[in-house]
């Protein structure tokens, strides 16, 4: 049975950074615009065609083209209105970035699919998605070369002698990577940048109408690329709050789960407050609210919130906690570590206003600061609501 390579077209997005360069931001055709998906290949397409980046070329300056067995001469252009092909001698920096210039020929210029018939790390060749059916004898293959440490595009038969499938409106080639490569700066703009403007901006760019699923992964990849991983953000973590504690008076707490490997801890707990904050409680009531919100991430980690109000009637934060979930451990810490930093004295008691959440309330009995709980009026009130079949309108 033949390899399955139905996903090596798919390439990094630093390698289509790279390929593409400054396009990736090209202006976009207008919206509107209508595209013939089976406009012949060659055909003049309705967007800018672009030079080749540095490294598309058959000749190297520091390297004599005769040694590397290319033609002699200076740059080749990559794709203009009258050569929209990828020619035969053609090197690049890796296969990866022989992947990532096919694909992107294949989308915007060719505007044909293709799909891999072999793939090794020495090896990649490609052949049309539909050459069984059309008979299309489209094909390219990219080879190592040893004595260049480069891949060479050492066949190709071209152009598509086919029509792109009408039934579909996507294109197979247009993955996740070069889609969140051309949204980089649409996101990095405007973070909260939605799916639906992503699927509208490929139609308006290339004609194509990608499915929701390609659109959401792209996105994730172009926010994950910027503002980095949940993994990353929890890594650079420890050098974050090494920053807060250049603020004089700023307090950090950790609380850390031992592994089997030395040295080695996992984080499960860290508490942080400001000395602004600390020092203000001391003028403010006796009254501290706390309660845990979710953060959207693929794990279920809670942020816990403390908070007061000073002596005019405005909302003092006092301290944060990220722990794992909201059960008796957790809120026992968070509750030991307000006593510790705002109650410094034995007998010192506050007012604990919370929606009472049960492994809050069992916390309470295991730090006696915290004698007096009561209920927060608009949790009550929620419950209320929730529960009760009576006129709400009376109530409020």
């Amino acid at each position: 049975m033949p390899a399955n390579h139905e996903n090596d077209d798919e390439v990094s997005i630093d390698i289509m950074m790279d390929v593409l360069g400054n396009n990736a931001d090209a202006p976009t055709t207008p919206a509107g615009e209508n595209f013939d998906l089976n406009m012949p290949t060659g055909s003049v397409p309705p967007y800018n065609l672009y030079p080749v980046p540095a490294f598309f070329r058959t000749t190297h300056p520091e390297i004599p083209a005769d040694s590397i067995d290319v033609p002699t001469g200076n740059w080749v252009i990559f794709m203009t209105q009258t050569l929209v092909s990828l020619p035969w001698g053609m090197v690049f920096k890796s296969k990866d970035h022989l992947k990532a210039s096919v694909q992107d020929f294949s989308v915007r210029h060719a505007r044909r699919e293709y799909r891999v018939v072999e793939s090794n790390p020495k090896l990649w060749k490609v052949c049309c998605k539909w050459d069984v059916e059309t008979g299309c004898n489209w094909m390219l293959r990219g080879i190592f070369k040893s004595n260049m440490r480069l891949f060479k595009i050492t066949r190709y038969a071209g152009p598509h002698t086919c029509l792109m499938n009408e039934v579909s409106v996507d294109h197979g080639n247009l993955g996740k990577s070069m889609i969140a490569t051309h949204l980089m700066g649409m996101v990095r703009e405007d973070p909260t940048f939605a799916i639906k403007n992503v699927r509208q901006t490929i139609k308006d760019k290339f004609g194509f109408e990608i499915p929701y699923h390609k659109a959401w992964q792209a996105l994730k990849a172009a926010r994950e690329q910027i503002y980095g991983t949940w993994e990353s953000s929890v890594q650079k973590l420890p050098r974050y709050m090494s920053a807060l504690q250049n603020g004089p008076g700023t307090v950090v707490e950790w609380y850390h789960l031992d592994t089997d490997r030395p040295g080695l801890h996992m984080l499960n707990y860290v508490f942080w407050a400001f000395r602004p904050c600390i020092q203000g409680f001391r003028y403010c009531r006796n009254v501290i609210s706390v309660d845990g919100t979710h953060l959207y991430t693929r794990y279920k980690h809670k942020l816990l919130v403390a908070v007061t109000l000073d002596a005019n009637n405005q909302v003092l934060p006092l301290a944060f906690a990220l722990v794992d979930e909201e059960t008796l451990a957790s809120w026992t810490w968070f509750l030991q570590m307000l006593a510790r930093h705002f109650l410094p004295n034995e007998d010192d008691r506050v007012c604990l206003i919370s929606d009472r959440h049960p492994g809050l309330i069992n916390a309470i009995n295991y730090v006696p600061a915290f004698k007096f709980p009561r209920g927060c009026i608009d949790f009550v009130y929620g419950m209320y609501v929730r529960t009760s079949t009576t006129n709400t309108r009376t109530f409020s």
